[in-house]
């Protein structure tokens, strides 16, 4: 094998191999480890209820000898609030947006997002496919293993790997589907990077993760089966010895996997190899494996309640911290019980040199029993005892600070409370989830980045994975490829969204709801089904379209891309209506103008046609009078010669004055001309500038006199 142009020999993997044990048993050394490991036994024993070792106590010690169980009923009670805040009954705990790419739109040539129904159908398959693999494979029940772990111990460890299950298929028959799951770990058998650098807080895990876990020796053979192509090295396995192992303080059989997830370094005499990222397997002490992660990141999530010092890679509980009231408590527990049955059945003394007692034994202590005795000295006498009520008293006060840091309650555990109100309820519970949110919080953020995990698996791993679509308006039953997986996707973890419960949250939203529908400015804005499918999912319905007068099948789906099509026609027409109502305004102006500057321009025009038809016959009758007086001219050449000199003169004014009235109305015409051009200039100029007012003058002759201030020169004006 070669890394980075180095060969990498048997004599350097016996290194690694030995780095590997120095560095498990260097973490399992650690003082910090050494100090958690003392508590973690303690708890343990306090939850299974396993009563303290008494040193030196004699075999017919009658001293009681119980364990309270209020860890273990706190451990039940923060877990059962824990995995309710994380795992709403009524939807799904966490949302999947998948990066859809935009599509070439033909009719515009621009690249074009994908619309709201199609987003929301996409990330609905990506999130039913994947909670169907969280279903198959108990994704539910193995968060809740590594609750009680993180509850009991502090913190808690779990890898992201892909397993084979069998399942039932569709058809009738059997399948074996292939995903990837959650693998909770005890902290028993982990040994997290003690180096103060590693703070633990980013999406994935920074530090390296030494896991030890058992597994049958024929077990491990069929899995190492795949070969070196998988990582598995064939001649490392044959030296695997048998030995007897210990799975947290239990004799097994079972070979010890020491599994070493993070970084390692093989030192050379010349140039070291850094081999980053990888995975190391030892087989009883034997290294039997090595690969690089396949993965950018580390398959490994650690998390816990709270940790209390960066130097400490641990992380505590409020089991952890009430560990000593419980002690505390069960000794006063037992101190009560002892003292009750002394006092109940007391022990006495008698007088040995009385025959009868001696021959007896002492004295019978049982109901209606008379002892006879043959001395009349003391007889028998009671021993003074100590008072139970001492020891109930501080039994009492044990159990009442353990109440204030674990929930514990009757009425919190699920009980009879007595007569106590609905709201007293509801205080209660979100006080009791007040005290696990923080935790929660840390959890969904686990859990998130096991969802990036668990689908960049799928991505490279899966094949074929068919699942029930429990989403709104799609398909009941689909299957997906691994090609059809291949997006970019974000994943968040809504949970029950804080201690807001899942009932008040039905209750605010079919309040803003109503709020909403009465209101007639917010009313139109409402998707009446819509929002009556989400209140039957708040109700518990599982499949509310059956209830709803809504077509199903692809036609519906048709009908809603048209409807929304419409609806945006709709909305861009409101638009263009009032885009040509402005224009239609200011049209409405310039044609209002053109209109006048159009009427006075035909008045002007018929009275210039009715002039010179006016004119036109009265210089016709002049003509004729003055051919007439040119001919009797001819007959009298004196008188008529005058006449016809003197009429000419007259024509000869008349055709001046009338040429002077021609060319003013001609004038006149022009002037009109320029003002209508005028003000088609300016409207046009504003249209472009998004105006919509044009200012027009007129003069006393109903002529457009100026346009936006702007005056019109006409000929004669100053």
């Amino acid at each position: 094998m070669k890394m980075e142009n180095l060969e990498i020999t048997l004599k350097d993997w016996n290194q690694v191999e030995g780095k590997v044990r120095e560095e498990r048993d260097r973490r399992n050394g650690d003082k910090f480890r050494k100090d958690h490991e003392m508590i973690w036994k303690e708890v343990d024993r306090m939850v299974a209820m396993k009563p303290m070792q008494v040193v030196g106590m004699k075999e017919d010690d009658w001293h009681s000898a119980i364990e309270l169980g209020e860890l273990a009923r706190a451990s039940e009670i923060i877990t059962a609030d824990v995995m309710r805040l994380i795992f709403p009954n009524t939807r799904s705990h966490f949302e999947a947006h998948i990066e859809i790419p935009p599509q070439l739109d033909p009719n515009t040539g621009e690249n074009v997002g994908p619309n709201n129904e199609l987003q929301t159908y996409a990330d609905g398959v990506c999130r039913a496919m994947m909670t169907k693999q969280h279903h198959d494979f108990g994704f539910k029940h193995r968060v809740e293993l590594s609750v009680k772990e993180a509850l009991h111990h502090g913190s808690f460890v779990a890898k992201a790997r892909m397993e084979d299950i069998t399942l039932f298929s569709e058809n009738g028959g059997i399948k074996t589907v292939r995903a990837p799951v959650w693998v909770p770990h005890s902290m028993w058998n982990c040994y997290p990077d003690p180096s103060p650098s590693i703070i633990g807080t980013n999406m994935f895990y920074t530090g390296s993760m030494i896991i030890d876990e058992y597994m049958p020796l024929h077990r491990l053979k069929q899995v190492a089966a795949s070969g070196t192509a998988s990582g598995w090295m064939p001649s490392q396995l044959k030296k695997v010895k048998r030995r007897q192992n210990k799975n947290k303080d239990v004799d097994t059989q079972d070979i010890e996997l020491t599994c070493l997830h993070g970084d390692i370094i093989i030192d050379k005499s010349g140039e070291d190899i850094f081999l980053p990222n990888s995975e190391v397997i030892l087989a009883n002490g034997t290294i039997v494996f090595y690969r690089p992660n396949p993965y950018p990141f580390q398959r490994i999530i650690y998390n816990g309640y709270e940790r209390l010092d960066v130097r400490d890679p641990y992380y505590t509980s409020p089991l952890i911290k009430l560990s000593p009231l419980h002690k505390l408590a069960s000794t006063m527990a037992n101190k009560f019980v002892d003292c009750t049955a002394l006092n109940v059945e007391p022990p006495t003394v008698y007088d040995s040199n009385d025959p009868q007692m001696a021959m007896m034994g002492g004295p019978k202590i049982v109901p209606a029993t008379h002892t006879g005795t043959k001395y009349m000295g003391k007889g028998v006498a009671p021993i003074p005892l100590g008072d139970p009520r001492v020891a109930l008293e501080g039994l009492t006060a044990a159990i009442q600070q353990i109440k204030e840091g674990t929930p514990t309650e009757n009425i919190l555990a699920g009980k009879d409370g007595g007569d106590v109100t609905a709201t007293q309820v509801r205080q209660d519970a979100a006080r009791r989830e007040v005290r696990v949110v923080d935790f929660v919080d840390k959890l969904e953020y686990s859990i998130k980045s096991f969802l990036y995990m668990q689908h960049e698996m799928n991505r490279k791993e899966m094949e074929i994975y068919a699942f029930y679509n429990p989403e709104l308006d799609a398909p009941d039953f689909m299957r997906l490829s691994n090609d059809e997986i291949q997006y970019n996707a974000h994943f968040d973890v809504v949970g029950s969204r804080g201690i807001l419960g899942e009932e008040e949250l039905s209750q605010r939203m079919t309040a803003v709801t109503a709020f909403a529908s009465g209101n007639p400015l917010f009313a139109p804005l409402l998707k009446s089904a819509d929002l009556l499918k989400e209140m039957y999912l708040d109700a518990g319905v599982k499949n509310p379209e059956r209830f709803l007068n809504i077509e199903d099948g692809p036609m519906q789906q048709i009908k809603q891309e048209l409807e929304q099509k419409y609806q945006q026609l709709i909305e861009e027409g409101k638009q263009m209506i009032f885009d040509l109502r402005e224009k239609l305004a200011i049209q409405q102006a310039v044609n209002g103008a053109k209109i006048q500057e159009a009427t006075i321009l035909s008045d002007m025009k018929a009275t210039l046609s009715t002039y010179e038809a006016k004119v036109d016959a009265e210089m016709a009758s002049i003509r004729s009078a003055l051919k007439i007086a040119e001919h009797k001219a001819k007959q009298e050449p004196q008188d008529i010669g005058q006449v016809a000199s003197l009429v000419k003169e007259i024509v000869k004014g008349d055709e001046q004055e009338h040429k002077k009235k021609y060319e003013d109305l001609s004038n006149k015409v022009v002037d009109i001309t320029k003002g209508v051009k005028e003000l088609a200039t300016a409207v046009e100029k504003n249209t472009k500038a998004e105006r919509t007012e044009v200012e027009v003058e007129y003069d006393g002759e109903g002529r457009i006199s100026s346009v936006n201030g702007k005056k019109i020169k006409r000929k004669g004006s100053k």
